[in-house]
């Protein structure tokens, strides 16, 4: 899970009992290109690219964690398992991500339509590992096709397989397609690990219930895994109050950023963002000292870390914490950064990845679409993204927002923006006609004004 698969969610789930957890995907070059630190304040191993922690793996993870990562590149992808084999328990290729940061540059389920390619991948990853590899995928458009696949990936050499029950263009109102995990399990010789069914797993007994209907060898959970961290607990879930909390504390002991924080509390909170009190003052938040507050984590004796009186920058030098809780360097830029990402609003179901909005001339944009076929939603009832923008600003006593739409080129399409309240916002992605172009520009507002969590469903490609 992109910005959620990090030290303290993971290190919260095995506390619960987990038996594995996953980073998030991290890409080959990123990792190749960072530099191996011990960090002693921390006891962690960080991988760092100049301030940016790319990777931090806790001593108590450590034969635990399955580094994923993505890849089209043998060569890279078999550098990267020399260069932290050692540090983990396993390296998982991940051919599951239907996203555009991960297929846009041949990567994630973009592998699925390429099986040569993906032989030579793995086939060089399982000879430079020196840990189990392992790979995700989804299922494919037919189930001879699946079929073929999977064989091929197990003779390979790999140690294991995850399968998400959903073909490449599905998403998660779409129904797990159990009887095909069922059918990939009976014929490999390899552990079949069983994704895709968070929206059904409401407690530890449904996960057994999900392993014994598909007869894999175990369950990987995501959204659930990150809405409901304790779902992992035999002996009962916890309150959202103590998820979050307990959240913190390991998010305070592994020196998490602001971002990376308040990413997670949102996904617990989910509908609360907008219901719970905390939740609104949570999605209001600036600082992490502030996340901390709201939630009454006491973090001034130190509790979770050796009771220090100083804050840890990510990449482990210690900066003095002046009065008011003033921000760690790394945080001050992500506050001074005119990056507005999804978690500040309730996020779609299976939707990871982060969207950076960059000032172009007078226009916040960033790089959001949509599928026309969603717009269909409006017909059965649910709110389309204008819609739920021009109901926020009647609410707000805001003018009617204003759309303005041109044609681009040669190609026929177009391009629109929006202006709310002053501010203009756009897509950096072209549209097909006039209505698309509008609709794609209010759903860039929506994530700009922190109100993404007003709009039902799961919209952005």
């Amino acid at each position: 899970m992109v910005r959620a698969g990090r030290t303290p969610l993971r290190v919260l789930a095995l506390s619960y009992g987990a038996d594995l957890v996953y980073t998030e995907e991290i890409i080959d070059q990123r990792l190749l290109a960072s530099k191996r630190v011990e960090n002693a304040t921390l006891a962690t191993t960080d991988y760092l690219l100049g301030d940016e922690v790319v990777l931090r793996i806790a001593a108590e993870e450590r034969t635990k964690c399955v580094l994923q990562i993505g890849s089209n590149c043998p060569e890279k992808a078999a550098k990267v398992c020399q260069k932290v084999g050692n540090d983990v328990a396993a390296i998982d290729l991940n051919m599951g991500c239907p996203k555009p940061f991960s297929i846009h540059c041949g990567m994630g389920a973009a592998l699925l339509s390429h099986p040569n390619r993906v032989k030579e991948i793995l086939t060089a990853m399982v000879a430079a590992s020196v840990v189990p590899v392992s790979c995700k995928i989804r299922l494919l458009d037919s189930q001879d096709d699946t079929m073929q696949f999977v064989r091929m990936i197990e003779q390979c050499g790999v140690s294991a397989l995850a399968v998400h029950g959903r073909r490449r263009d599905e998403r998660p109102k779409d129904q797990c397609r159990i009887d095909e995990i069922r059918q990939i399990c009976r014929a490999l010789s390899i552990p079949v690990i069983a994704n895709g069914h968070s929206g059904r797993i409401q407690s530890n007994e449904d996960i057994s219930r999900f392993r014994e209907e598909t007869g894999a060898s175990g369950v990987m959970l995501a959204r659930r895994a990150l809405a409901m961290p304790s779902i992992f607990c035999s002996g009962g879930t916890f309150s959202m109050e103590n998820e979050i909390q307990n959240f913190l504390r390991k998010a305070w002991q592994y020196d998490e950023s602001f971002t990376g924080t308040k990413y997670v509390v949102q996904r617990i909170l989910g509908s609360q963002q907008e219901f719970d009190p905390r939740g609104r003052l949570t999605v209001s938040a600036s600082t992490v000292r502030q996340i901390y507050n709201i939630w009454e984590v006491d973090t001034s004796n130190g509790n979770n870390n050796n009771n220090r009186t100083t804050t840890t920058t990510r990449h482990g030098q210690w900066t003095k914490e002046e009065e008011g809780g003033k921000q760690m360097e790394d945080e001050n830029e992500d506050c001074r950064d005119v990056k507005r990402r999804r978690n500040d609003g309730k996020m779609a179901e299976d939707d990871d990845e982060a969207f950076a909005m960059k000032m172009v001339d007078d226009v916040l944009v960033a790089p959001i679409s949509f599928h026309p076929r969603s717009l269909k939603c409006g017909v059965n009832g649910k709110q389309t993204p204008k819609c739920v923008l021009k109901r926020h600003c009647t609410q707000q006593q805001l003018d009617v927002p204003l759309f303005q739409t041109r044609k681009l080129g040669l190609d026929h399409r177009f391009s629109g923006t929006v202006c709310v309240n002053g501010q203009k916002f756009g897509s950096s992605v072209t549209q097909p006609n006039v209505k698309m172009a509008e609709q794609v520009s209010a759903l860039v507002a929506l994530h700009g004004l922190r109100i993404r969590h007003k709009l039902e469903g799961d919209w952005e490609e």
